[in-house]
This record gives structure tokens, C-alpha cells and sequence, in this order.
């Protein structure tokens, strides 16, 4: 018996194609992202330059230092747009920021707070100051 392909095994072979043609594009692009983000953090680490939003995150390590209670000290999100960071030139960021905090009464109250960091290498970082308001 001699069997013609018809138009139902072109239709799949073309179903079967879009199904991998964005399959195979998709995974490109993530290898492509992946290979570039993995180059960025050894190019910032070869240099010893701290990750974009380190500074927010050690001043948030030294805010908790300072309180009593600070089990129950809760911060904005690193990427906030409450919180601002500034680079201050010669490894040196200003961070204003808030968090919340439960007081005796069992009330949350917000205290805001103006740290200045010192990068110093090796992933150490100095408090400069810390201020709050």
C-alpha cells in the first residue's frame, strides 16, 4: 500500500515547529542573560566593589544592632522606593530609610533613620554614622 502524506502530517510538522522554534529561542536568551549576569558579579567581585543594594542591606544589620527588641523590627523591602540610597564617592553610601517596630504597649511605631556606610573590602562595611528620626 502506498501512503501519500496529506495535509494532517503537514499541519503537525508545523505545529510541532511552533512549539519549538520559541522553545529554542527562549532558552537562547536565558543562557545569553544567565552567562551575562554571572559576568557582571565576577567583574564587580574582581574589582571588590560592593552588589548594588548591599549598602541598604548592612545598614539594616547595623540599624538592628542598635534596638532592644529588634526580632520584631520590620524594613521595606531593599528595592523600596522608600528607601533612598546615595553614592557618596570613596566607597561611602548614604541610606535613608524606615522600619517598623513594636514598642512596650505592643503598638507598631515607625522610626526613620540616615546611615552612612563605609565599603572597606572583603564584604566588610563601617557605620559612620546612624541617625535617628
Amino acid at each position: 500500500m502506498n501512503e501519500k502524506k496529506g495535509p494532517n502530517t503537514i499541519k503537525k510538522a508545523l505545529k510541532i515547529i511552533a512549539i519549538f522554534i520559541p522553545l529554542f529561542i527562549s532558552g537562547a536568551w536565558l543562557c545569553y542573560f544567565a552567562h551575562f549576569h554571572i559576568s557582571s558579579i565576577k567583574a564587580i567581585r574582581e574589582h571588590d566593589v560592593p552588589l548594588p543594594g548591599d549598602e541598604i542591606l548592612m545598614s539594616e544589620e547595623f540599624v538592628k544592632g542598635k534596638l532592644e527588641a529588634h526580632e520584631t523590627a520590620e524594613f521595606p523591602p531593599w528595592h523600596s522606593v522608600d528607601i533612598t540610597s546615595t553614592e557618596l564617592g570613596e566607597n561611602r553610601y548614604e541610606v535613608i530609610s524606615y522600619f517598623d517596630i513594636e514598642n512596650a504597649h505592643g503598638d507598631t511605631v515607625r522610626t526613620h533613620y540616615v546611615a552612612v556606610l563605609k565599603y572597606e573590602g572583603n564584604d566588610r562595611w563601617t557605620l559612620e554614622s546612624l541617625d535617628f528620626n
